[in-house]
């Protein structure tokens, strides 16, 4: 769209004194690819064989801010415009499900993509708690409902191998409890969640042309800024560096990790990720970007039902919340780090998504 709109209002129509006029000779150069259908892709060309993107696509939403079916359809326009293999989400609620065609799920699934819902941790955790799967956590025996931070992948070039959904947090003295969402009871609380969104979602991959294999992670930590929540992250790391560890030794793979750690890099959850060897890839990545994703909401005018002026993150990365880790480099190489500015990012969510490319050579 952006391109489109360049290219009309650069070089076919020119505005003189007010007055649009068609000229002729005119010519783009811009590098797109504009092959619409059959996965392939819809933006720039890439220079690296895998992509990865992370996005807090603001789940909860509601219409002060603009109608939620508008925002799940720009979010996928995001996912479809820069087609990445795997996409990692966080706050994608149970709204991100229900809410009919036009639920970011069934977009997604409609471009092509398919969740990683094979899960063990849930349906054991389920099963030692009395297999009460008729809570919702678990759907149809597989699919937990109040998965906030899932991850989609493309199947054409993919296979999946291995997957898991680990909640953060710890029971509190009287052990978890059921929560009433309004929606009925669809989840369990632990202490420093909610509704189990502050989680890790981790897949392993292989690409099915090359063989390579590598794993991806879905994180959202903790968010209050209170001394409780600064505590929480600290656990966040610590269980998420665990886990990630044990995930890489047992597959033999690079692993990168994303989200919103609702923390910076100067943080002391941070810390702990740096001191058990995760890097950057705003750091490591020879293509990359000094700017945060978290932004203010752009208003919305219900009486016009339209967008205003969409607000751009303006701070330097350093205060940014939303990172992609890599954990054991030993075969893959960063290319790209990007945090999407188009104007729909504005508009779709409070957070930018991050994109990163990367090659894998085993």
């Amino acid at each position: 769209y952006d391109a489109l709109n360049d290219y009309l209002t650069g070089t076919l129509f020119k505005n003189v004194d007010g007055v649009n006029t068609c000229v002729s000779g005119f010519s783009y150069t811009k590098d797109i690819t504009s092959t619409l259908k059959d996965g392939q892709e819809y933006t720039t060309k890439r220079d690296a064989d895998m992509r990865i993107m992370f996005f807090n696509m603001w789940g909860n939403s509601t219409t002060n801010y603009g109608p939620r079916d508008q925002h799940q359809m720009l979010a996928a326009e995001i996912v479809n415009a820069y087609a990445p293999d795997v996409i990692g989400f966080q706050e994608f609620n149970n709204h991100n499900r229900d809410d009919g065609w036009w639920s970011m799920d069934s977009l997604l699934e409609a471009y092509g993509y398919r969740e990683v819902v094979e899960f063990e941790y849930v349906r054991k955790w389920l099963d030692n708690k009395g297999g009460k799967h008729e809570t919702g956590v678990i759907s149809d025996g597989t699919r937990p409902t109040n998965n906030f931070t899932p991850i989609f992948y493309n199947p054409k070039k993919l296979t999946l191998i291995k997957a898991d959904f680990v909640p953060y947090g710890e029971r509190n003295e009287e052990g978890y409890h059921l929560v009433d969402t309004g929606r009925g009871y669809n989840g369990y609380y632990m202490m420093h969640n909610d509704y189990f969104s502050k989680s890790l979602t981790w897949a392993v991959f292989k690409d099915k042309a090359s063989g390579d294999v590598f794993a991806v992670g879905s994180t959202h930590f903790y968010w209050t800024s209170d001394d409780l929540g600064k505590s929480a992250r600290i656990k966040d790391a610590a269980q998420l560096a665990e886990v990630v560890k044990g995930i890489t030794d047992k597959y033999n793979c690079p692993m990168i990790v994303g989200g919103d750690y609702n923390c910076n890099i100067n943080s002391e959850p941070f810390g702990i990720l740096n001191k058990e060897g995760f890097l950057n890839f705003q750091k490591i990545s020879p293509d990359t970007m000094d700017i945060t994703t978290h932004h203010s909401y752009s208003a919305y005018d219900e009486s016009l039902r339209l967008y205003l002026t969409p607000v751009m993150p303006s701070n330097p990365y350093s205060k940014a919340i939303d990172h992609a880790l890599l954990y054991n480099q030993s075969t893959l190489a960063a290319k790209k780090f990007r945090v999407i500015l188009d104007d729909y990012s504005f508009l779709s969510s409070d957070h930018c998504p991050v994109m990163v490319d990367f090659d894998i050579n085993q």
